[in-house]
């Protein structure tokens, strides 16, 4: 019987011993890498928050149709993670101008209101865990950039829409259409400077028929209320690169100077018949230099021609085609 009970015991601590020497070593190792813990935060600690309000006009004017955009810029400070909390939101305001956010992570957020024919209305707000945020903004009229676009012979371009843009092209106000009389307005801005946008305009009845209005960038400030946007047709310039017998040459180099208004010659890129199209606004001028090209010893490249260049300077983009000859 003592006999058996010994034999028992030693097979119980081998036993005990192969299940508590797993958990040591599991224990040791995340003791080690304590990010392999996993917790569970309390309840508190990944509350979300909740922001909604209502945006009008100065005296409680509705603004119209408008966007509200929130991004979170800073978490709250030592708060590491929060579970399933939004960092970001966009919302159309409601016709009385109210919006609601709910499951917004806490920290710092940065709200953006985007409305047509105004300046975007930016505001900073701290959201706290599990607060539910009231927020009335009445957005002021600031000074105000107004006008009308006409074309060349002095008629109102109807239906155009003009927007404006700040520092690098990024958008500052949503456009508006023109209106019957090209007539447009924008308002919100601050002190300074900013760029009118003009978007094109295709198929438009002129004096010359059906055109498209090209568009263009007007550079202009706050506060000015009598501008007259003259907006340019657009025009197709062909250029066809040809030898002395008038033969295409669809290998031949291209560069152009004045795209968009840009000194800096870029390449063009020419089809199997050596011409290139392009589209620009009447009234600019460009300058091109053409180049024969042959093989180099490496296979698929092809290098410039000693002595084959010809130029073309101050070109009118107008309706019609170029043609380069190369010697």
């Amino acid at each position: 019987m003592l006999a058996a009970s010994r034999r028992v015991l030693p097979s119980a601590f081998v036993l005990c011993l192969r299940t508590l020497i797993p958990a040591l070593l599991v224990l040791a190792t995340a003791c080690q890498h304590p990010s392999l813990i996993e917790t569970r935060p309390h309840s508190a600690e990944i509350a979300t928050a909740t922001l909604g309000g209502v945006v009008h006009e100065v005296e409680g004017r509705a603004i119209g149709p408008a966007v509200v955009e929130l991004r979170r810029t800073a978490p709250v400070v030592g708060d590491a993670r929060v579970a399933n909390g939004r960092r970001s939101a966009t919302l159309e305001l409601a016709p009385d101008g109210r919006f609601l956010a709910e499951g917004l992570e806490p920290g710092a957020w940065e709200l953006v209101v985007h409305n047509a024919g105004r300046a975007d209305f930016t505001k900073t707000i701290e959201l706290a865990r599990g607060e539910t945020h009231a927020l009335a903004l009445d957005l002021p009229l600031s000074l105000v950039i107004a006008g009308r676009v006409v074309d060349k012979y002095g008629e109102p371009v109807v239906g155009v829409r003009i927007g404006a843009n700040g520092a690098g092209g990024v958008p500052i106000a949503w456009s508006v259409p023109a209106d019957a009389l090209g007539g447009f307005r924008l308002v919100g801005f601050e002190r300074g400077e900013c760029w009118l946008h003009v978007d094109a305009l295709a198929d438009r009845a002129s004096l010359e028929g059906r055109v498209t209005m090209a568009d263009f960038e007007w550079k202009s400030r706050a506060g000015l209320e009598h501008l007259e946007l003259v907006q340019p047709i657009e025009r197709a310039l062909t250029v066809a690169i040809v030898d002395a017998r008038g033969a295409a040459v669809p290998d031949a180099r291209l560069h152009v100077a004045g795209l968009h208004g840009c000194v800096t010659a870029r390449e063009l890129a020419l089809d199997a018949r050596g011409r290139t199209r392009i589209v620009q606004p009447e009234g600019r001028a460009l300058s091109f230099t053409a180049w024969r090209t042959r093989p180099r010893a490496q296979a698929g490249e092809r290098e410039l021609v000693p002595e084959s260049e010809t130029t073309a300077t101050n070109v009118p983009v107008e309706d019609r085609e170029l043609r380069l000859v190369l010697p």
